[in-house]
């Protein structure tokens, strides 16, 4: 979790997902995929970690990567987002108990 927060923040990710989303006008193709993948990784991971079977976190996770497809980025929203991801990736190490559903197996 704490990765895939940090991982929000880098350069990497802000670039896969401008591709990402430029490329939504003109085709797809493999490197589309590639582009829009780097975009999303992070928070696909996050799934893993939180439960896959988890229909709420599946929930949660698709809206915001459907928001960071279709929405531009802005600083004021991604970043903030991203710490709070961190956030949650050390409140699932120090209480996991605190965490909903099936994350606090691990």
């Amino acid at each position: 979790m704490i990765a895939a927060g940090l991982y929000e923040l880098t350069r990497l990710k802000q670039h896969c997902r401008r591709c990402c989303r430029a490329r939504t006008r003109s085709g797809g193709g493999f490197e589309f995929g590639l582009y829009c993948v780097g975009s999303s990784i992070g928070l696909m991971v996050m799934l893993v970690a939180l439960g896959v079977m988890s229909i709420p976190w599946m929930v949660a996770i698709a809206g915001l990567v459907f928001a960071q497809k279709l929405l531009p980025a802005k600083g004021a929203i991604d970043v903030p987002l991203a710490l709070a991801i961190v956030a949650l990736g050390i409140v699932i190490i120090a209480a996991p108990g605190f965490v909903p559903a099936s994350c606090h197996r691990w």
